[in-house]
């Protein structure tokens, strides 16, 4: 083909008529390549995200001694390793298909960047659960041969797990590329919001300075991709139409049912889960047998109260959008009824499967439910008859439960953010937990927030107010 050219400048070879266009490039692609920032809030964090890096080697694994436990809490540690790797084994995966979703997509490159620095950070936990388990149990997660009834049940469990998180994938795989960011990382906010409320209540649970120093650390990069999480549902959130509003509705609820697998218990009838009748019972022998061991894993109460306190961060947040919030029975969480659509009342509540509602309408225990004297978290606790019963400062009679003065100041201390293990992250948690922060004066609202956390700057507070504290001293 004959190329009619001008006359070359200094060695340039111009055509007539001038350049050719390039083929346009057949979307989705990673190419055109562009660095576009938009976002400087998110460019810094991921700047911030590089002076936090961290070797899960360099924990002090050698204190980490098989012998130092029980063969059951070895098995009860590795089991709870088991199941968060459920969830973060799958997180380098997870983050990996975002970037890559995001590169397609030609997003900002912050946004790319911070995924990016998520599925670090997610492989240095998945590295945790993989170090733990080698260490304390050979072969595990499924790789060894179970020779006692609770091994076996241990294996079968897990065996299960699996089978869920492999359908989670699938979901997944699925739905990126069909959803917009403002749906899938509404999802990502709620595991977020999650593991940072877990890592944190285990952090001080825990006795062994192995799984101090590993929880510690996790919580301070999930709290940092729940700042990713907001810092882009931020942007994406305002303008939403009313039907992806309710899709998101659904989707807090689903990221309920799933995530309760591991701060929690999962719903015992419907949702994702698909799990044998024997399942729950054989689970919460495991993890008893885990907290046993000092791992820090917390009561039922606790796992409950925990959870409610980041969903009610969650409601707070998704309620500034429009976006109504899901109800969730099982934890007497008022909000709209995904199946239809209409909000739930206290009353229809407290008649649902909540397990508030289960202790008042059971009769009779259930044997794989009942607890002993220091488990008596949200299990059925009626004697046979209906005969009253008093476990841990509770007094159970039939239709009705009475708490004494020492475990109500106990639910209030956790419930108010006053209990070590269940601190507010910041200003706007610590009034939810409380409803409002009242102020008899400018002082009282920074000694009421820097009572129920750990540390935040009165700079901070003022901002959670408005920026409107002109008795704030400047930074």
């Amino acid at each position: 083909m004959e190329l009619d050219v001008a006359e070359p400048d200094g060695g340039l070879v111009i055509p007539e008529g001038g350049f050719w266009p390039a083929p346009e490039i057949p979307q989705p692609n990673i190419y055109p390549m562009e660095w576009r920032v938009e976002t400087d809030k998110l460019a810094a964090i991921y700047e911030k995200s590089k002076l936090a890096l961290w070797n899960p080697a360099d924990l002090p694994w050698d204190a980490l001694r098989a012998e130092d436990f029980t063969a059951e809490q070895r098995l009860g540690i590795m089991y709870w390793f088991s199941v968060l790797a459920n969830f973060d084994a799958s997180g380098p995966a997870v983050f990996a298909r975002a970037t890559i979703h995001a590169f397609e997509q030609h997003e900002e490159d912050p946004v790319r960047k911070c995924f990016f620095s998520i599925t670090r950070d997610e492989m240095n936990h998945e590295e945790c659960c993989q170090r733990t388990i080698a260490k304390l149990w050979p072969g595990g997660p499924l790789d060894w041969q179970p020779s006692t009834a609770l091994e076996r049940a241990a294996h079968n469990n897990i065996g299960w797990l699996y089978h869920n998180g492999g359908r989670y994938w699938t979901g997944y795989n699925k739905a990126v590329g069909k959803y917009s960011l403002a749906v899938l990382f509404t999802s990502f906010m709620m595991g977020e919001m999650a593991a940072s409320t877990l890592f944190r209540g285990m952090a001080s649970g825990t006795t062994h300075p192995v799984f101090s120093d590993m929880f510690h650390r996790i919580g301070r990069d999930e709290s940092r991709h729940l700042q990713i999480c907001m810092t882009i549902l931020d942007k994406e959130w305002p303008g939403l139409t009313d039907d992806v509003k309710d899709l998101i509705t659904r989707q807090l609820r689903a990221g309920f049912i799933f995530l309760s697998m591991i701060l929690w218990e999962p719903p015992e009838a419907g949702g994702f889960w698909d799990l044998p009748p024997y399942f729950l019972p054989n689970h919460r022998v495991l993890m008893r047998q885990a907290r046993d061991a000092g791992l820090g894993v917390l009561s039922y109460t606790e796992q409950a109260e925990n959870w409610r306190v980041a969903l009610a961060r969650v409601r707070a947040i998704v309620t500034r959008w429009g976006i109504a919030f899901p109800a969730i029975p099982e934890l007497d969480i008022e909000g709209v009824d995904v199946a239809t659509g209409c909000p739930t009342s206290r009353r229809r509540v407290s008649r649902c499967r909540g397990f508030l509602g289960r202790w008042l309408r059971s009769a009779e225990p259930d044997p794989d439910c009942e607890p002993d004297a220091g488990e008596n978290r949200g299990r059925v606790l009626l004697a046979p008859g209906g005969r009253s019963r008093t476990v841990a400062g509770m007094v159970h009679h039939a239709g009705m439960l009475r708490i004494d003065v020492a475990e109500r100041r106990r639910r209030l201390g956790l419930r108010h953010a006053l209990c070590p293990t269940a601190r507010a992250e910041d200003a706007v948690e610590a009034a939810v937990r409380v409803v409002a922060l009242h102020a008899t004066d400018p002082a009282s609202v920074f000694l009421a927030v820097r009572a129920r956390t750990d540390s935040v700057a009165p700079a901070a507070i003022c901002s959670a107010c408005g920026g409107r504290c002109s008795w704030c001293p400047p930074t």
